[in-house]
Parts: structure tokens; C-alpha cells; sequence
């Protein structure tokens, strides 16, 4: 299998030394027709030569052999954004198989079993199962924290295996999961920018602080709809104000539109609540004019990165229009009607 591979990564780190065939060969002490072979691909050399040849080279085994047991973060993202696109021209479960065969195929790839995981988790409610599907997130997930000895992993592992049992009406399970995780944040990160800001190296400082500002930046916007909802009926003006602000500040529309999506979505619900059909309708026009942007944005631009796919947000937007008894006082509005007849024609223009 790494026969060819491993003749040219011999060929390629002997040129960089600026040594011949010859003088490999008698660094290693075998004959110049055998390294010869090797490099034109003809012949291994002997299992016994790898840890030499490894040694002399200054390189792994496994680079040597050109084999990479893990797939790389590249390719886990170019994995998912195909996953998305197979997802306006397959079944659900169809794309869920192909998660599994990677799954299988990675079987010890705990970063890349996150992300399939955290996938199929994204999208369960296209599953012709839901419920089989989140169980099956649970054992993936639990595999990762009680073998995975990567804490940023293990943790991600834990919080999505929380989010399926809740989804399970299984609380008590998942409280004791995510009470065990509800660490408080840290500085770790800014201070580490510090450091190496003083080390002059400035793009470690910059990457490292970027990340810290886009992760707890996510984690704010992801909290925001439950916040306002939360809130007490006097205090909730204040909230909607405040954090539509924040969204404004940071160009949700643009930066993060499914967190703005769901920030809609949840205002309209509890203005449903309230008993307030103006601002209901209000929210569910905007929820639906941002929805047919960001649809138009990503056909224009196939490469614009996005979290979920629009199918998951149409499907899951009329499936709660519809369940969802707050809604039930706009039955009598013609613009929930019109909204809601939008959303279908959506929906079945974007499986089209």
C-alpha cells in the first residue's frame, strides 16, 4: 500500500541531504541497486532498516511510510461542507450513512467523531428517527469522553451529549453532565497572547486572541435568545434593546446570521407569549427576510461558510410554527398565513 510512497519520501530526504545513492547506501550498509529500488519503487526495504532509515532522516516511522493515521483539520472541514451540500441532494439518512462511514473508517479520530457527531446533531431532525439518531450521537459522544485524552475535546463531547439527552426529556442526566463541565471562563488566552507578544511572536498572539474573542462570541450569541426569554416581562424590553445592539455591533446579518436567525425566531415566540401579535409578526418578517438572504447570499456564494444547512432551518421553522402552541394567537392573521406560506415555498424551492 505504501510501497511508491515510500521510495519517493526516501528519494525526496536523500536529495535534501545533497547525498547519491551510493553514499546512502553505505550509510545504511546495503547496496546502492537496493536503495535504487526502493526509490523507483520496485522493493520495500526490510523491516528491520525502517527505524534506521527513520533515525537517519530524522522523521517517523509513519512519515516515512507516508501514512497519516489522522485526518487533518483541513479536510474535516472540507468533509462537513460536502456533508451540507449532500444535504439538498440526499435523504437525511442517506448523508447520516456517509457520517457513520467516516466514523468507521477514523475509528480512533476523536476530533473528527466530534464533528460527524456534532453534524448529524445539527441535522437529527431531518432523520426519518430523530430520537434514534440522538441516541446514536450519545454513544459516539460517550466514546469520545471516556477514551479521548484531549480535555478541549472530551468537554465539547460532554456538552453535545447534554444537548441529546435534554432533547430526550432526560434532564437529570444531562444536569449532572453539564454540571460537571459549567467551568467558569479564564484568561488563559489573553494572557497567553501576552506572552507571546512578548516573544515577538505576533501572529501566535493575534490567532490565539482572535480565537478566544470568536469562541466566547459564539457562546454569548448561542445564550442570547434564551436570556430575553428568561427575563422578566418588565425586563425584557431592556434585554431585546441591549443584545440587538450587541448583534448590530459585531454584524450579526452578515458574520453570524444563523445566531440572528434564531434571535428572531425565539423574539417572535415570546412576544406570542406575551400576547403581543404586532411584535410576533414583526420578528417572524424579519426572521424570514434574513433567511431569504442568507439562501441567496450561499447560492451565489457556494463558498460561504455556514453552521447549518437551510433545509434544517426551513423544515424546523414550520415544524415549530405549526407544533408550537404560542403561535396559535396569529392563526387568525393573514401575514402569519403569508409568512408561513413563504416558508414553504422555500422549502420546496430549495429541494427543487
Amino acid at each position: 500500500m505504501y510501497l511508491n510512497r515510500m521510495g519517493e519520501i526516501i528519494a525526496k530526504k536523500r536529495k535534501e541531504a545533497g547525498m547519491t545513492q551510493a553514499e546512502l547506501a553505505m550509510y545504511i550498509g546495503v547496496s546502492k541497486p537496493a536503495v535504487s529500488k526502493w526509490e523507483s519503487g520496485y522493493s520495500l526495504p526490510d523491516i528491520s532498516l525502517l527505524p534506521v532509515l527513520a533515525s537517519f532522516f530524522d522523521i517517523s516511522i509513519d512519515e516515512l511510510m507516508g501514512y497519516q493515521p489522522q485526518i487533518n483539520e483541513k479536510n474535516m472541514d472540507a468533509i462537513y461542507e460536502k456533508l451540507i451540500k449532500s444535504l439538498s441532494e440526499l435523504s437525511a439518512d442517506t448523508v447520516f450513512n456517509e457520517c457513520r462511514s467516516y466514523i468507521g473508517k477514523y475509528y480512533f479520530c476523536w476530533q473528527l467523531i466530534l464533528k460527524m457527531s456534532q453534524f448529524m446533531y445539527d441535522h437529527y431532525t431531518l432523520s426519518s428517527d430523530p430520537q434514534e439518531i440522538l441516541k446514536e450521537i450519545i454513544g459516539y459522544t460517550k466514546r469520545i469522553y471516556h477514551q479521548c485524552d484531549n480535555h478541549k475535546i472530551t468537554r465539547a463531547a460532554k456538552y453535545l451529549n447534554a444537548c441529546c439527552l435534554i432533547n430526550l426529556n432526560k434532564f437529570y442526566e444531562s444536569q449532572t453532565i453539564l454540571e460537571d463541565i459549567n467551568e467558569s471562563v479564564t484568561n488563559a488566552s489573553v494572557l497567553l497572547a501576552f506572552i507571546y507578544n512578548e516573544q515577538g511572536r505576533k501572529n501566535d498572539a493575534k490567532k490565539i486572541i482572535s480565537d478566544f474573542i470568536e469562541q466566547n462570541l459564539q457562546l454569548i450569541f448561542s445564550a442570547i435568545p434564551s436570556t430575553c426569554i428568561y427575563a422578566n416581562e418588565t425586563d425584557s424590553e431592556l434585554c431585546i434593546e441591549k443584545y440587538s445592539a450587541l448583534l448590530e455591533i459585531f454584524e450579526a446579518e452578515k458574520n453570524y446570521p444563523d445566531h440572528l436567525l434564531r434571535f428572531y425566531y425565539a423574539m417572535s415566540i415570546m412576544y406570542c407569549n406575551e400576547k403581543n401579535k404586532i411584535m410576533a409578526l414583526e420578528y417572524l418578517c424579519k426572521f424570514i427576510s434574513l433567511l431569504e438572504k442568507t439562501i441567496y447570499c450561499q447560492r451565489k456564494s457556494p463558498l460561504v461558510k455556514k453552521q447549518f444547512s437551510n433545509k434544517m432551518i426551513l423544515e424546523t421553522a414550520i415544524n415549530f410554527t405549526v407544533e408550537n402552541k404560542a403561535f396559535s394567537i396569529l392563526n387568525d392573521e393573514e401575514q402569519y398565513h403569508e409568512i408561513m406560506n413563504k416558508l414553504k415555498k422555500l422549502l420546496e424551492e430549495y429541494d427543487g
